[in-house]
């Protein structure tokens, strides 16, 4: 079950990681953004800042979409107030 109730993407939270933007970083690779126009990974979705609380698990959601698209089995996401993206996972 989705922990977003309106969520037809089925994930699981797993915790959070500490990202010391050191290489390498545990989550290396953007691959969605709603925060920069300007690249090619812009969701063509802004931030609703205004109405977080309905936005930010509608992008979690997205998130997991996207990611079950490109075959990926976890996601993050990272920077809320600054960049927000979903990001490939690299297991070490």
């Amino acid at each position: 079950m989705s922990p977003e109730p309106d969520c037809a993407e089925q994930f699981e939270r797993i915790g959070c990681f500490r990202d010391n933007q050191i290489v390498p970083r545990p989550i290396p690779d953007y691959i969605m953004t709603d925060r920069q126009r300007n690249l090619a990974i812009y969701s063509g979705q802004s931030i609703d800042w205004r109405n977080w609380d309905v936005y930010m698990p509608q992008f979690v959601c997205r998130c997991a979409k996207e990611a079950k698209e490109k075959g990926y089995t976890l996601f993050g996401v990272q920077f809320y107030g600054k960049q927000i993206k979903i990001q490939r996972l690299q297991l070490a």
